[in-house]
């Protein structure tokens, strides 16, 4: 889902791979606007959903991670990752008081842009919205600490609150 212009689905072995965006600049198999729009597939169908930096840019949230639930089979998995709000790195910024890097910020242009994010999450907010959507979290992990567009400290001993990025695989309750 809100598959980009490079993406995971190229080297996956996969008997078959649907990818969805809204935007025609893509090759997609399915144009949807996840904001908007029911995920056009029939219900229980999907293995495996990956969303990758994109829950963070879907104003309503609960609605798409209804969405996601309903064209997941029973055991089927929703692999999602977001920027993790509460980062090791975004907790010193706020001491100097600077907003986190990832965060939401205000459009200053004064139109909708697909590309600037709505919502912020911390694992405890993600959780929090998973659980009222009747998906359970299976495992959290994060991709460490990063600072300056590098790995700071190693991904096997960071706290999972601490790294920089979420990322959840997630199963229907």
């Amino acid at each position: 889902l809100g598959a980009s212009k490079i993406t995971i689905t190229e080297k996956a072995k996969a008997k078959k791979i649907i990818t969805l965006d809204v935007s025609d600049e893509k090759k997609m198999t399915i144009k949807c606007d996840l904001n908007t729009d029911k995920i056009p597939l029939e219900d229980n169908s999907i293995d495996i959903i990956l969303a990758g930096e994109l829950i963070e840019h879907i104003p309503h949230t609960l609605f798409f991670l209804s969405e996601c639930k309903r064209v997941l089979k029973k055991d089927g998995s929703l692999i999602l990752s977001t920027p993790n709000i509460c980062s090791l790195v975004d907790r010193i910024r706020m001491l100097f008081g600077a907003i986190p890097g990832q965060c939401a910020r205000f459009n200053r242009q004064g139109k909708d842009d697909y590309n600037m994010h709505v919502r912020d999450f911390s694992l405890k907010e993600i959780t929090k919205a998973l659980e009222l959507s009747s998906l359970r979290l299976i495992e959290a992990k994060s991709n460490g600490i990063i600072s300056h567009s590098k790995l700071f400290f190693p991904v096997k001993l960071t706290p999972v609150t601490f790294g920089d990025t979420l990322i959840l695989k997630v199963g229907k309750k």
